[in-house]
């Protein structure tokens, strides 16, 4: 937990070199003086409606990861095995089982790993067990500060 305050943070891996590189010409670059003042307009006003959504107590950012085209290109090595493994780590962890969460977490390691990618989530997590000797301390509470 981040001092002074009682929201989970967590994180999560994406592969952005999944991404396939879309050409932009710059309008220094070709010359020209760029868009157009209606086009300028209608993109302002396309942001504004966008922030104003993201303020509206409906929006839900989760969403995003099914919804949002490049979100889900970078996430399309993560399966639903891969997803379920982890959570079952990720609780094993928060409760203090550490020896089982720290072998769930090489499950997860090892499932990427055969794709050629790292899981840097469960490596940090594992990084952290093995401090204590893969047994949490008798102080846990399921989440740990942040330095």
């Amino acid at each position: 937990m981040i001092n002074g305050s009682s929201m989970g943070l967590y994180t999560l891996d994406i592969v952005y070199e999944d991404l396939p590189v879309v050409g932009i010409t710059s309008a220094k670059a070709s010359g020209e003086n760029g868009a157009s003042s209606p086009q300028r307009s209608r993109a302002r006003q396309g942001r504004a409606t966008r922030k104003a959504n993201k303020l509206l107590s409906s929006y839900c950012v989760g969403d995003l990861f099914e919804s949002d085209a490049d979100i889900v290109q970078m996430r399309k090595v993560f399966t639903e095995e891969f997803f379920d493994k982890f959570r079952m780590a990720l609780r094993n962890y928060e409760s203090g089982e550490w020896e089982v969460a720290y072998s769930m977490f090489n499950i997860t390691e090892q499932m990427l790993a055969s794709e050629g990618y790292v899981d840097g989530p469960s490596a940090s997590l594992k990084r952290y067990m093995k401090r204590y000797d893969k047994k949490a301390p008798a102080t846990w509470s399921g989440a740990r500060e942040l330095p």
